[in-house]
């Protein structure tokens, strides 16, 4: 028997029976990553033991390729720059570069000029943190030896340049990492990390706009709530206000270097292939043949559906977004093969081929076989692209020599430099005057006085002691010699050997070697002024070579 009753409930014969009330909502479930229980996300291995010691290993021999670099290239405008609180907006290299500029700020208010020991430090802890990162997303989702591997490749990554100028890439790099991460977490954590994420990396390059292309597609397909889309949205209207307010010509090529509908496509699509080659070894056939399987898995996966194909989709229109971004800023003057694009789409590329739902991997993939398999892996990795980085360091080296010579010599003052002298791109295209100015606030790079520039100069010229097969007596010492800013200079000894001191604006002589007894040598003096060497060699014969035509 059906009795009614006052809530609006029925009881058929003495049982209650409850009616949903609730407005019915043909609304799709929202798609979600499975998170893995704590216990498996924090549980280590051998290979987390592995993939920590090669980060030390990584830094040490960053440390060590960098030795001997000095400030140069971008190190010297960057040292004009945050004296305000308003010029922390104003574009650098048309970026928002708050994090870079802040970063210079604080440790040339701390170490001034003094040292460049400082700069090489932050350099590798920048270069560091994506492949970090990386491994501590993926190592959930892939196993942690698939992560240690790709992580492991980003340590050693083809052309790294070890750089502090480069930060704000890296941090963008490392920002778009934690997004991949936050965009998995459907909380308010998962909302707060993707905002920050994206305030962090808007905040150091432009690259981070196809971070929050990303974030706006997983958005979309995941038909996420209004806290998400917040998070994504307001970082990205808050930069293109700046943008609006404070954009220069370097945010966008001028209109006659601008390329046509063909010329994006060409260019975006030779940037993508050179991300892809950078993940193979810089080898055009291997990344041919890597970027047409990522085609096959982004078909596979849309096969799959939504919920599988999100992660993809997101983080290849990131790729795509990037690319296109260097082309509109440069225009015909895009440069494809520059490293802080190919490193970002080569992330991009990594992270769109994490699946949203963990693998399910044998245990053996964590025991101690895999982690010599790691260090193998490993070691292949180094042996294959620690070239081209050592290649670069060497570079960067030769460049932060000839940045020290010249500086010390602009600290003599407007006699030996005059302020309107540009002094090249080796100390980032300053004026002699700006140059100055920088000094004044944080200390004379190298040195002040004639003989501080002296001992730079010296210290930073490799003199070569070039033995001729005849040696030629020496009858009548002419021990000091005045010599042109540029020439050769013969010395030859008699019966006892002696010392050779040169010195150049300086009254004190600075050793560069010693000739042995009876014995002829040449020396090839030169530097970047015209201010004569004065070479003194006791007891010996010292002429100049004259130069043959």
């Amino acid at each position: 028997m059906l009795d009614a009753h006052d809530n609006g409930d029925h009881v058929v014969d003495g049982a209650q029976t409850i009616v949903d009330r609730r407005p019915f909502r043909d609304t799709p479930p929202k798609v979600r990553s499975d998170r893995p229980p704590a216990r498996q996300r924090f549980e280590t291995s051998w290979i987390d033991l592995v993939f920590a010691l090669a980060v030390g290993a990584t830094a040490i021999a960053y440390l060590n390729l960098s030795r001997n670099t000095y400030f140069s290239g971008e190190d010297w405008p960057l040292s004009l720059r945050g004296y305000s609180l308003s010029d922390y907006l104003q574009p650098y290299n048309g970026h928002l570069s708050i994090v870079t500029l802040a970063t210079y700020r604080v440790l040339f208010k701390v170490f001034g000029f003094e040292t460049y020991a400082p700069w090489r430090f932050v350099g590798v802890v920048a270069i560091l943190s994506a492949p970090v990162a990386l491994y501590c997303i993926a190592r959930v989702k892939v196993g942690q030896l698939i992560a240690a591997v790709a992580a492991g490749y980003l340590l050693w990554f083809p052309h790294t340049v070890l750089s502090a100028a480069s930060i704000g890439y890296s941090v963008a790099v490392t920002a778009a990492i934690i997004c991949a991460y936050a965009l998995g977490r459907d909380d308010t954590t998962g909302d707060v990390v993707v905002g920050a994420a994206l305030v962090v990396g808007l905040g150091s390059a432009d690259v981070a706009l196809a971070t929050v292309a990303a974030c706006i597609v997983h958005a979309a397909c995941t038909r996420a709530g209004p806290r998400r889309w917040i998070a994504v949205l307001a970082p990205a209207v808050v930069w293109a206000g700046w943008w609006v307010r404070y954009h220069d010509s370097n945010s966008r090529a001028p209109a006659a270097l601008r390329l046509d509908a063909s010329g994006y496509v060409h260019t975006t699509f030779d940037g993508i292939r050179n991300s892809f080659d950078a993940l193979a070894f810089d080898n055009h056939f291997a990344g041919t043949i890597l970027m047409v399987a990522f085609v096959v898995h982004l078909a596979w996966r849309l096969r799959q559906g939504l919920q599988a194909s999100v992660n993809v989709l997101a983080w290849t229109t990131a790729l795509i977004v990037c690319w296109l971004l260097l082309a509109d800023s440069r225009g015909t003057l895009a440069n494809v093969n520059s490293i802080q694009y190919v490193l970002s789409g080569s992330v991009f590329i990594l992270l769109a081929l994490i699946p949203t739902k963990p693998l399910k991997l044998p245990e053996l993939t964590r025991s101690p076989v895999a982690a010599l398999a790691l260090v193998v892996a490993g070691a292949l990795i180094v042996v294959g692209n620690q070239g081209p980085i050592t290649d670069a360091a060497h570079t960067q080296r030769q460049v932060s020599l000839a940045s020290k010579r010249m500086s010390a010599q602009v600290n003599l003052g407007q006699s030996v430099v005059p302020d309107n002298r540009r002094l090249g791109p080796n100390l980032g295209n300053l004026t002699a005057k700006q140059f100055r100015r920088a000094a004044d606030a944080y200390g004379a790079p190298g040195g002040a006085g004639v003989n501080a520039a002296d001992k730079v100069l010296i210290d930073t010229t490799n003199f070569q002691f070039v033995r001729e097969a005849n040696a030629l007596p020496c009858t009548r010492p002419r021990p000091q010699l005045g010599l042109p800013a540029v020439g050769r200079v013969r010395i030859s000894t008699g019966s006892a050997p002696t010392q050779v001191t040169v010195r150049r604006f300086g009254n004190i002589p600075i050793p560069i070697g010693s000739v042995p007894a009876r014995t002829t040598v040449t020396v090839q003096l030169a530097g970047p002024t015209r201010r004569p060497w004065t070479v003194i060699a006791p007891g010996a014969c010292v002429a100049a070579v004259r130069r043959t035509r």
